[in-house]
């Protein structure tokens, strides 16, 4: 099934690349649908999207877009959150799979709605009066480790629900709220990825594979990003990922 896996990485690289929505909310569910254990897939995905990830940060790094107060507060609270919800995996035993599922088709259907609110937000110009991590710099820290916490857990939402707390909270341009998303979706989900590494919960070649395809994806997918009407886009991946969160639970 090879072949298949990376045809899936390389759609859905075309769409992260696109649409700008995470490969969080996609993958996991997939697998599940194909008959990978729901823990494995949340490992699996969580090594595919951190090393994804990685390879933008570095682009964006290399360009000077990431911002490094809200990088510092949100992976200060991401990553702790993100261990502890990946440990939770473990302290659940034989429920793991089952409270896996569950936690994962909340967190999709959520996302979706994150999708749709992210791109109104942008589509309207809305920016936040002043900015949360200069004010309440701790707030900034506690939702991330919420949505860390859901991550380590699930897998999913690092992309969307970081940068709905970007958007809301900061007055970054959209530009870097993007690139500052992506750093710390690479710090949470690397995080979590090396303890279920640890924990045995990881494909290796299942995660090649995707990687095989995900890449060229996801450069394709950046030189459509421009040519492709995104709003549209989004809103059709908006939809598969509330089917498939609805499918998961």
């Amino acid at each position: 099934m090879s072949w298949q896996i990376a045809v899936l990485g390389l759609g859905i690289g075309m769409s992260v690349g696109a649409s700008g929505v995470g490969a969080g909310v996609l993958t996991a569910p997939i697998l599940i649908l194909l008959g990978v254990h729901p823990t494995i897939a949340v490992g699996t995905d969580l090594v595919y999207s951190g090393v994804t990830k990685l390879v933008g940060t570095a682009r964006n790094a290399a360009l000077h877009l990431v911002d490094p107060r809200w990088l510092a507060w949100m992976v200060g609270g991401g990553v702790p959150g993100a261990v502890a919800g990946t440990l939770a995996t473990g302290l659940l035993g034989h429920d793991a799979g089952r409270v896996v599922r569950v936690a994962l088709g909340i967190v999709l259907i959520v996302a979706a709605v994150a999708i749709v609110f992210k791109d109104g937000l942008a589509r309207r110009g809305w920016v936040a009066r002043g900015d949360l991590v200069a004010r309440r710099p701790s707030w900034v820290a506690a939702a991330g480790a919420a949505i860390g916490f859901l991550v380590g857990l699930t897998s999913a939402g690092s992309g969307s629900l970081f940068m709905i707390l970007l958007m809301v909270c900061s007055s970054l341009s959209a530009e870097r709220a993007v690139a500052t998303d992506i750093a710390t979706g690479a710090a949470v989900t690397v995080g979590a990825g090396l303890l279920h590494l640890a924990a045995g919960t990881v494909n290796l070649p299942l995660a090649a594979n995707l990687l095989a395809g995900s890449i060229p994806g996801i450069l394709l997918g950046g030189r459509l990003a421009g040519r492709v009407p995104v709003v549209p886009l989004r809103y059709g991946v908006a939809v598969l990922v509330l089917l498939g969160g609805i499918r998961t639970l």
